[in-house]
């Protein structure tokens, strides 16, 4: 049996400016606690934990209401096709004139454009 994690506590002085100004500010728990959800890729079973949560709102400043969609595997996978697509446009627009005759360049470019909105909610 998986023991439930403690409760983390909430330090909403460390928001956002925006998270700051939204209705959470005014009614936010005093703790973090596990949040559980199913990955809309995989549909694997994922937990959100208390710890990732004040890091994510507290240290990253992102948005209260963000929450996470994507399980750490498929994260990381989102995470590596977007580095590659950034890489695969600087690569054209320094090299455009060589690469638009690279069909391998071109069809692994698109491979990846393809992919990506099956990580991001629009496939």
């Amino acid at each position: 049996m998986k023991r439930k994690a403690q409760p983390v506590r909430v330090d909403k002085e460390l928001w956002s400016r925006s998270s700051k100004q939204s209705l959470a500010y005014d009614f936010a728990p005093k703790t973090y606690e596990d949040r559980s959800y199913k990955c809309w890729r995989c549909g694997g079973a994922a937990t959100f934990t208390a710890d990732e949560q004040k890091r994510t709102y507290e240290i990253r400043k992102a948005y209260i209401w963000q929450s996470r969609l994507l399980c750490p595997t498929c994260w990381t996978e989102e995470q590596s096709i977007a580095q590659q697509l950034r890489s695969f446009a600087a690569d054209w627009k320094q090299n455009k004139r060589t690469l638009v005759k690279n069909r391998n360049f071109l069809a692994e470019w698109l491979r990846l454009l393809e992919l990506h909105p099956k990580y991001r909610g629009r496939s």
